[in-house]
C-alpha cells in the first residue's frame, strides 16, 4: 500500500522545496508552541485576564507566523519572517525566563516567581527551536551584516527584558535627608 500526498513536493516553489525538511522542523516548533499557549489560557483565565489575552495574541502570533514561514516564497518574507521569529520567540523565552525566575513586575504573580510546569518548559524549548532555526535559516538567506545585526538586536531584547525584570517593583524606602549608602558594607 502506498500512500500519496495530497500536494507533490515537486509541485511546490523552488524555495520552499530547498529547504523543506527545515522550514518545516521550524515552523512546527512555532505552531506547537502556539498550541501549547492556546492550553494555558484557560488556567490564566482565571487568575489573571490580562496574561490569558497575552497568551492568545502570543498563540495567534505563532500560529500565524508558522504558517506563513512554511509557505511563503516571497523573497521579501523568507527575510523578514526569520527575523520576526528571533526577536519575537527571545522576547518570548525572556518573559517565560523572567516569570519563572523573579516573577513578573507585573499582573497577579507581581515579583514572585511561578512554578515550571511541563507545559511552559515545553513552549520555551519550542521556541528556542524557532529562535534557533530562524536565526540558522536567516543565516543562509542574509548577508552577515543582516545575521549579525538580528543577533545583537534578540541579545539587546532579551538583556531589556531582564533587566526591567530584575528590577524592583517597589521604591527603595528611605528617607531623603538620611544619610545613606548602596554599600555591601555598613557605614558608620
Amino acid at each position: 500500500m502506498t500512500v500519496r500526498s495530497a500536494l507533490p513536493i515537486s509541485t511546490l516553489p523552488l524555495t520552499i522545496r530547498s529547504h523543506a525538511p527545515a522550514r518545516l522542523l521550524i515552523a512546527l516548533a512555532s505552531g506547537a508552541a502556539g498550541v501549547a499557549h492556546l492550553a494555558a489560557i484557560p488556567e490564566h483565565r482565571l487568575e489573571d485576564p490580562m496574561l490569558a489575552v497575552a497568551f492568545v495574541v502570543v498563540a495567534i502570533f505563532q500560529v500565524t507566523w508558522a504558517v506563513l514561514f512554511l509557505i511563503s516564497d516571497s523573497p521579501r518574507l523568507l527575510l523578514g519572517l526569520p527575523l520576526a521569529g528571533v526577536v519575537f520567540s527571545a522576547v518570548f523565552i525572556s518573559a517565560w525566563s523572567v516569570s519563572r525566575t523573579i516573577g513578573l513586575p507585573m499582573g497577579a504573580h507581581v515579583g514572585g516567581p511561578e512554578v515550571v510546569g511541563s507545559l511552559d518548559l515545553a513552549a520555551t524549548l519550542l521556541e528556542a527551536v524557532t529562535l534557533v532555526g530562524s536565526l540558522t535559516f536567516l543565516a543562509h538567506k542574509a548577508r552577515r551584516r543582516v545575521v549579525l545585526f538580528v543577533t545583537g538586536l534578540a541579545f539587546a531584547v532579551t538583556g531589556g527584558i531582564l533587566t526591567v525584570g530584575i528590577t524592583p517593583a517597589t521604591p527603595h524606602p528611605h528617607r531623603e535627608s538620611a544619610p545613606h549608602g548602596h554599600s555591601l558594607t555598613s557605614q558608620g
